[in-house]
């Protein structure tokens, strides 16, 4: 079976390497997504385990498709009932990127009558019900090259249920996973977030530290299409549970406004991670910490959390005065500013750019100046 994950642009890097470690051979990694092989049981696998994506897909196809004849020709000719049943909703998205094919609603449009036309004539229904489970479908045109995608997920795999309060402007579960991936956070060594707002960082390094995956505790649309036996799927998440650990190291996060850290604490009791996390609520200014070594990871307010440029500039210089003092740690730092390094006092190693949502933002990487 063939599989494509997708995350945000500029995290293939962290999903590929993930998918690796589980196991998987990754045959193509291209912006925004991966794809990989693997058997049945690799939906609950990867859909449960993999922190840096955004959702699962299933490729029922993929073909070269030029014109909209190809591309109705390709859907109609693939075995669709192998897998979709008669009484399945099937809702279609379309993607287009660099494609002879680019009318979204025209890509849709085709390959929602050439699946009823498939459909129709395997189950011999002169029209298909569409009164059962979704099966939510996604055409994809890349470069000419077609791909029908049949979404497995369902929610998107950001949503991994502890958040049970929102708070301002809170960064996706995923995209904070992959930030602590990249700065290569692993478990071991101190990991400090100084403005963790709702704890979403410090949560997902907790889930690091202890090897849980972050989709345990939530379903999967693919649950409900039989593609598994539920057997199978819960001997699989017992197996998970089995491999959880206590953390052998530190993990704290820090925040001015106390609403946020009650927030906080309430989003990690989800999961019972709240006794693995030291939160406390601090002015930034007021920042220091006795240890030596560790990693911070950070998400600087930027946007709707900040009200004015010089709000950001006062921030940015209380940064600079505390946590990149922090010479024997890795930092690493989300700022929506484009020059958060001008005039500092510790310039960083590598800068990656990425889309937040739909704001663009920047990731500072700093490496430790000595040695613990």
């Amino acid at each position: 079976m063939e599989y494509l994950a997708t995350t945000s642009f500029a995290m293939e890097g962290v999903l590929r390497n993930e998918l690796t470690l589980l196991g998987y051979d990754v045959e193509r990694t291209t912006p925004g997504l991966c794809l990989f092989r693997g058997d049945s049981d690799a939906l609950i696998w990867t859909n449960a385990s993999l922190r840096s994506a955004e959702r699962l897909f299933l490729v029922l196809g993929r073909w070269e498709a030029k014109s909209f004849d190809a591309l109705y020709d390709g859907v109609v000719n693939l075995p669709l009932e192998d897998i979709l049943p008669a009484d399945g909703r099937y809702p279609v998205n379309a993607r287009s990127f660099k494609s002879e094919l680019f009318s979204l609603r025209d890509i849709q449009s085709i390959t929602k009558r050439a699946v009823v036309d498939r459909l129709g004539k395997a189950y011999k229904l002169t029209s298909l019900p569409e009164d059962g489970t979704d099966y939510p479908l996604m055409l994809r045109m890349e470069r000419d090259e077609a791909m029908l995608l049949l979404d497995t997920s369902g929610e998107p795999l950001h949503k991994r249920g502890y958040r049970v309060s929102g708070h301002i402007a809170p960064i996706r579960e995923n995209i904070g996973a992959a930030l602590i991936l990249l700065s290569r956070w692993f478990g071991k060594g101190a990991f400090i977030d100084p403005m963790c707002g709702s704890g979403t960082l410090a949560i997902e390094a907790a889930m690091i530290a202890t090897h849980r995956p972050p989709g345990l505790e939530r379903d999967f649309l693919f649950e409900k299409w039989g593609l598994v036996n539920p057997a199978k799927t819960q001997e699989i998440r017992e197996l998970m549970r089995s491999r959880i650990k206590p953390p052998e190291t530190v993990i704290q996060g820090y925040d001015k406004d106390p609403r946020a850290i009650r927030v906080a604490r309430k989003n990690a009791a989800t999961f019972g991670l709240d006794k693995l996390i030291h939160f406390q609520c601090r002015e930034l200014e007021e920042f220091s910490t006795p240890l030596r070594g560790g990693t911070v990871v950070t998400n600087m307010p930027y946007g709707e959390r900040m009200g004015n440029r010089e709000e950001m500039i006062e921030l940015n210089h209380l940064f600079d005065k505390t946590i990149l003092q922090l010479d024997t740690f890795r930092l690493g730092v989300l700022s929506g500013d484009a020059w958060f390094t001008q005039g500092k006092s510790r310039k960083p190693t590598r800068v990656r750019k990425f889309y937040n949502g739909k704001i663009i933002t920047y990731f500072y990487q700093f490496e430790p100046l000595a040695r613990r």
